[in-house]
């Protein structure tokens, strides 16, 4: 995928992580089958002498909402308390066709494809425009109702209307998960 960071776009990957462990002061916060985004960026080394400790990583999304959070940034604390059981506001995040999408120039523009996908065996490039899902246009809708609708169940199928240099390309894929859990 592609990551924007503070340095520009880096490459990235996602990965299953089997076990995350976090040590607080005198707690720690265990989690199970959590994905993180690997890249290199010179954000790292950067933040690590900013805060005169060694950064291996940020938390973000995919842990953090899991949690209801409060920061207490004159005082330097976080606290997590866990979300109901069973609650996920996007159960088939990792299950859609294979493309990362952004907005480029008031169109819903593919920036990156996944290795193997669906969008990937099909021809599906960076740079193509989704201008249709399922028949309705994509102009008008903001990229995370966009993001949200390629998503869901493995095995369900989305009709995907791009377009590549001018010229339209209509696509009927089926989506899969793009992580293993």
């Amino acid at each position: 995928i592609s990551a924007p960071t503070l340095f520009g776009v880096a490459d990235a990957f996602i990965a299953r992580v089997p076990r995350f462990e976090l040590a607080a002061l005198k707690n720690r916060v265990r989690w199970n089958g959590l994905d993180a985004a690997v890249l290199r960026s010179e954000l790292r080394p950067m933040l690590s002498r900013l805060v005169g400790k060694p950064v291996d990583g940020l938390l973000g999304y995919s842990f953090l909402k899991h949690f209801r959070m409060v920061l207490d940034y004159p005082n330097q604390m976080l606290w997590l308390s866990p979300q109901r059981t069973g609650w996920d506001d996007r159960p088939f995040e990792y299950s859609q066709v294979g493309v990362q999408i952004e907005r480029r120039a008031g169109r819903a523009t593919i920036v990156a494809v996944v290795q193997g996908s669906p969008a990937d065996r099909a021809g599906i490039h960076p740079g193509d425009a989704i201008v249709a899902l399922d028949g309705a246009p994509t102009a008008a809708l903001d990229i995370i109702t966009l993001s949200e609708r390629l998503e869901g169940p493995p095995g369900s199928s989305i009709e995907l209307s791009v377009e590549r240099n001018g010229e339209a390309h209509a696509y009927k894929l089926q989506r899969k998960w793009l992580l293993t859990p």
